[in-house]
C-alpha cells in the first residue's frame, strides 16, 4: 500500500486579486509587500511545525 504524505499547503494571494472561485475557501495569506509577508510566513510555518 502507498504512503500517503500530509504537507501542508500555505497559499499566498496578492491584496489586490481576484481569488478563484476554486480557492475561495482556502486558507491563505494576503500580501501587499514582501517584507510582512516573509513576518506572515515565518509565524505560520511555526505554528504548523509546533508540536501539537
Amino acid at each position: 500500500m502507498r504512503e500517503v504524505s500530509r504537507k501542508t499547503v500555505i497559499t499566498i494571494v496578492r491584496k489586490d486579486a481576484d481569488i478563484h472561485f476554486d480557492v475561495q475557501d482556502w486558507t491563505y495569506l494576503k500580501y501587499i509587500d514582501s517584507r510582512p509577508l516573509e513576518r506572515d510566513l515565518a509565524q505560520r510555518l511555526q505554528f504548523e511545525l509546533s508540536p501539537k
